[in-house]
């Protein structure tokens, strides 16, 4: 099982919650927790850190919604790089 920071969790859940339709909240936060988990694992850490959160993020929400995605995780002091 991998480890996650309790403030990133109640990051991934302000940009689920804000950014992501209704309809789609559950699916979405399933597929950016375990996308994001994936990302931690590829670097050999059991510990998700903010940029595979964010890689999660841009893996799984619409494309159409990665400008709010994205400034939605800097409104949360997360470093986005283009």
């Amino acid at each position: 099982m991998m480890e996650w920071n309790d403030q990133l969790l109640i990051k991934l859940d302000s940009v689920v919650e804000d950014v992501i339709p209704k309809f789609m909240r559950k699916r979405v936060r399933s597929k950016v927790k375990s996308e994001s988990e994936d990302f931690a694992r590829r670097r050999g850490s059991e510990i998700v850190e903010e940029e595979d959160l964010v890689q999660g993020f841009f893996v799984t929400a619409p494309s159409a919604l990665h400008d709010k995605v994205k400034a939605k995780l800097i409104s949360h002091g997360i470093s986005v790089e283009n």
